[in-house]
């Protein structure tokens, strides 16, 4: 028996690198299968940041794989990765999950509250704080349409931006906004 754990431990590793690296190389269908069949092989087992890395990888495939009626699949994986580093303690990673850009698609919910979470735990007036507000007007313009909370975030984010000289980084918040 230990020798077939540590079979499936090597086949976890294994999937997980061919995984990255298919994100890596632009493979998402090859990468969502890579994350599909090492989750398969780790179910039931306690969570771990690689397997909260496993439903994050998964989560940005989907992203690129999926169509807009199965969108919300992504949502779930990456809520599951963002629950579960917040609850392993890994707050940046928790933030990266949050950082996740998909294509805009009405319909999936979940995108607006896991961000706003993820917002929770940046370090304000950082780069990754007005990257995460950027996603954030998105996201809460597709799901709720609530403008006063678009308006302020996206006055923030820029005003961060500006802040720290960035304009690229004003310019894609701008963008998000449109």
């Amino acid at each position: 028996e230990a020798e077939t754990v540590l079979g499936s431990e090597k086949l976890v590793h294994y999937l997980e690198i061919s995984g990255n690296q298919a994100l890596d190389s632009y493979g998402y269908e090859e990468a969502q299968r890579a994350f599909e069949r090492a989750l398969r092989a780790v179910e039931g087992a306690p969570i771990t940041s690689h397997i909260a890395g496993l439903w994050h990888g998964l989560g940005i495939a989907q992203g690129f794989t999926l169509g807009r009626q199965e969108m919300q699949s992504t949502v779930d994986s990456l809520t599951i990765a963002f629950n579960s580093y917040v609850d392993l303690g890994l707050t940046q990673k928790a933030i990266s999950v949050g950082l996740v850009h998909l294509p805009n698609v009405h319909g999936p919910m979940g995108m607006a509250s896991l961000i706003e979470r993820a917002i929770e735990l940046v370090q304000k007036g950082t780069a990754d704080h007005a990257r995460l507000l950027g996603e954030y007007v998105k996201w809460i313009s597709m799901e709720v349409l609530d403008h006063s909370k678009v308006k302020e975030s996206v006055d923030t984010a820029i005003k961060i931006a500006s802040d720290l000289g960035d304009s690229a980084l004003e310019l894609q918040i701008s963008a998000a906004a449109i």
